[in-house]
């Protein structure tokens, strides 16, 4: 079938509601009031009735056939009228739409931006018009805004912000150039001429695998170290090394080789003894901490801190002789405080001994210059009696040796002319035929308080 075929028989298809031409409306004469046909209005109806999609303001294309028999696809349905789209018939029929309402006109220009007067629509497939100088504003806004947005874009791809403990190494094309280490904001070109990568300048902490290692006295122990490192000079770690969990590699593989040249010149007494002068743990972590930061700062732009011994342990073979060490330890010490001990006893009893004898010495003469004193003062007395009554001292005297000499419960046989029972035969003399005394008819033994037979 050929085209001219197919177009004529297009023609002969019978019409529906547009086999009358509508009438072109003009600013004289206004055209009448214009209502589809019924065939027109029944698809409208049939879809109002049933989602209510005639209420809605946005235009609905649904396909039409015109009046010459040709199908046109593009008519906008809008509250219950049919408007044609306005394009051009393939036939040339020289067909026009009815009159546009304002409303809808006004509802077309929000929808499709049509321009014109209310009582005239623009075809669709024609290119809207307007003045030079409008043309020009609007080239120039988008520019404008174009230029605008570039610009927001381009400043947000070369502002870079540096945080505080963090230092920023910019790259040119993969090649790092300068490092920024003060916080704050800078600027680069934007990518990709120019990346900046972050990196992190505060002090971390790692703990290395347990490793053994060998002591002096051939004893294997297994140690459990951690090091407190920090990025010291960004540029150079970034080109060595890259992030953190490389330069953890490299500083594990750095701290090993230094504990075991560390640890190879103590005995196991300098980790774990029962004495604290043979421990040398602080010692050992300041060495292996210095033989690691010149290697690392040199190499990797690090900066070690410090390294530690977190943890000892020993192996199976090694825990029996370890334990004989420290109870042998344990001996010896206790052997060491015992000894200690004796002779602080042996020095505090001797230092007890002197002061004691040298209070019984102070004591014994003391009590000797009291008891002088005493004596003296019972000489005195006795003196003072025999010169007051001799006869009454004299036999005062008798009854005190009578009374020594007997003592408690003595039995003694003795003759009655013996003069000392004078006192029990012979009664004294009364005071009044007594001669009187003075102090120096006193014999000198009576007033020395000596005693007369």
């Amino acid at each position: 079938m050929t085209p001219s075929a197919s177009s004529s028989r297009r023609r002969e298809r019978p019409t529906r509601w547009c086999s009358t031409p509508p009438v072109r409306a003009t600013r004289s004469s206004p055209a009448p009031k214009w209502r589809p046909p019924a065939a027109c209005r029944k698809p409208v109806a049939s879809r109002q009735n049933s989602t209510r999609f005639a209420e809605r303001t946005k235009p609905i294309q649904r396909p039409f056939n015109c009046g010459c028999g040709t199908r046109r696809s593009n008519l906008h349905w809008l509250r219950g009228a049919c408007l044609s789209s306005m394009r051009t018939c393939p036939t040339s029929c020289s067909m026009t739409a009815p009159p546009v309402p304002p409303s809808v006109l006004k509802l077309l220009r929000l929808s499709q931006k049509i321009d014109g007067p209310p009582d005239q629509v623009t075809p669709m497939n024609q290119t809207e018009t307007s003045s030079p100088a409008t043309s020009r504003w609007s080239a120039l806004m988008r520019l404008i805004v174009a230029g605008g947005l570039l610009a927001i874009l381009g400043g947000y791809a070369a502002y870079v912000q540096v945080p505080e403990g963090h230092a920023a190494v910019v790259t040119r094309f993969g090649r790092p150039i300068r490092e920024l280490q003060e916080p704050g904001p800078y600027w680069k070109w934007p990518w990709p001429i120019e990346q900046a990568r972050l990196i992190d300048t505060r002090t971390r902490v790692f703990n290395t695998p347990y490793t053994a290692t060998l002591t002096r006295d051939r004893r294997n122990v297994v140690l459990l170290s951690y090091v407190a490192w920090k990025v010291e000079s960004p540029l150079l770690f970034l080109q060595s090394v890259g992030d953190a969990d490389a330069a953890a590699a490299k500083l594990d593989g750095m701290i090993t080789a230094a504990k075991n040249t560390r640890l190879g010149g103590y005995d196991l007494s300098a980790l774990v003894s029962t004495v604290p002068q043979e421990i040398k743990v602080a010692e050992i972590e300041a060495g292996i901490t210095q033989d690691v930061r010149a290697d690392a700062l040199e190499k990797f732009g690090i900066s070690v801190e410090q390294v530690g011994i977190k943890r000892i342990a020993y192996e199976s073979d090694n825990v029996t002789a370890v334990l004989a060490q420290m109870r042998a330890e344990r001996e010896a010490e206790a052997k060491r405080l015992r000894a200690m001990g004796d002779r602080e006893a042996k020095a505090i009893r001797d230092e007890a001994l002197v002061q004691s004898e040298e209070i019984l010495r102070e004591g014994r003469l003391e009590a000797g210059r009291i008891r002088g004193h005493a004596e003296s003062e019972a000489a005195e007395i006795y003196a003072q009696a025999q010169r007051t009554d001799p006869e009454f001292y004299r036999f005062w005297r008798s009854l005190e040796a009578l009374k020594r000499t007997l003592g408690q419960n003595a039995t003694v046989i003795l003759r009655t002319d013996q003069g000392i029972f004078d006192l029990l035969t012979t009664p004294p003399e009364p005071a009044a035929s007594r001669p009187a005394t003075s102090p120096e008819s006193v014999p000198a033994a009576a007033r020395t308080g000596a005693e007369t037979p």
